[in-house]
């Protein structure tokens, strides 16, 4: 059975906005699939059109996700990307690990989860190579919350979001970042039968200047 998702996107900043769409179809490969996308596959407006550029994928839940585009950057390889995902009990705690490498950008990217009970969580997040480290406090007091304080060792900036998720689907995130003074707010879903979509806006302080941001973004799937 193929699946087909289209995804929509918006995305302004102060300037003229940005629309584009991604066509994906996918196929279950055993306990893997095997997705095909093609980004910019529909030409909305003809000033701004651009190529589409295309992106193979093959993944396994909670296993690994290999990425694969034939598009290049001026004489690099082609776009390569690696995840791979274990988990493992450690001194009675559930840990996940994650590692991510990105051969055309060529970043190697360590994450760590450990799950120290029901509501508390700690996550860890490491470029290999630089003092670019994060670490994220998960605290969820009720099943419909989640607090998530977390701190850039590289930048010595901590941030914090708040989400709050509902029955019917639907999560409302607000959130704060120091470094860049940024307060975002996003509501978003993810449900087969209300239909799967997000909106993000935030206000951003660059150079004395605040400055407004808006993401739409609806993807649209059937089974065929």
């Amino acid at each position: 059975m193929l699946e087909a998702t289209l995804t929509g996107k918006y995305e302004t900043g102060g300037k003229p906005g940005n629309l584009s769409t991604t066509l994906s179809v996918g196929t279950n490969v055993g306990e893997a699939k095997l997705k095909a996308s093609a980004t910019n596959c529909f030409a909305l407006e003809a000033d701004s059109y651009s190529p589409p550029s295309f992106a193979f994928s093959l993944s396994k839940p909670d296993s690994f996700s290999i990425r694969y585009s034939p598009e290049k950057k001026d004489g690099d390889p082609p776009d390569l990307r690696f995840k791979f995902m274990n988990s493992m009990n450690v001194m009675g705690r559930r840990v996940n690990l994650a590692y991510h490498h990105a051969v055309q950008e060529k970043k190697m990217k360590v994450k760590s989860l450990v799950e120290l009970n029901d509501e508390h969580k700690l996550a860890v997040k490491h470029l290999v190579g630089t003092k670019d480290c994060e670490l994220r406090y998960k605290f969820a007091p009720h099943r419909f919350v989640l607090v998530e304080p977390s701190y850039k060792l590289e930048s010595k900036a901590w941030a914090v979001a708040v989400s709050k998720s509902f029955e019917s689907g639907d999560v409302l995130k607000g959130s704060y970042e120091v470094e860049d003074g940024k307060v975002g707010l996003q509501w978003s879903r993810t449900s087969k039968e209300k239909g799967t979509f997000k909106v993000c806006g935030s206000l951003v302080r660059k150079n004395n200047e605040i400055l407004r941001q808006l993401m739409a973004q609806a993807t649209w799937s059937c089974s065929l």
